[in-house]
């Protein structure tokens, strides 16, 4: 289940890697699904996704290795994009604008057309990482960031003394 709680304030037992029971080790390739929705579109695209998987899956430490998915290494990319448009649209006013003149200013927006064009990958991709699959965007978006952060850094060192 998701914390509520920020990562960085949370005690040893509910540190964000206490979400992910070490498990015996699996290799990246038994991960790799082609046909997922959330991938690049293109051979290239997808070929040059994997590699790098495969490159950040080999420094996890083999008792993660399990959680360390394809879907989580992209989260942990795509999500600062996400939250740096909407920081830039926060910074506009535009976040939120009512109906009228300055919805269609940031409609306009190129923050807003990368937002929207995440968004749906990003949140179909949160729903196939099992404790972040009930987390609800955008409302989460800073505390999912930054708990999937610090997990990530105890998958490749391990969790906290």
């Amino acid at each position: 289940m998701f914390q509520t709680r920020p990562a960085h304030s949370a005690p040893a037992s509910e540190h964000p890697i206490a979400q992910f029971p070490p498990a015996d080790p699996v290799s990246a390739q038994a991960l790799i699904d082609e046909k997922a929705g959330w991938l690049p579109q293109g051979t290239w695209g997808k070929t040059a996704y994997f590699s790098l998987f495969r490159l950040w899956h080999g420094r996890v430490r083999a008792e993660y290795t399990a959680h360390a998915t394809p879907h989580f290494l992209f989260l942990l990319a795509m999500l600062p994009v996400l939250t740096k448009a909407r920081d830039e649209l926060k910074s506009m006013t535009l976040w939120d604008p009512p109906a009228g003149p300055l919805k269609d200013v940031r409609d306009g927006q190129p923050a807003w057309r990368q937002y929207s064009a995440f968004l749906p990958r990003i949140e179909q991709t949160v729903a196939e990482v099992g404790p972040y699959s009930e987390i609800k965007l955008p409302q989460d978006l800073d505390h999912l960031l930054e708990n999937m952060t610090v997990a990530e850094s105890a998958f490749r060192e391990g969790p906290p003394a």
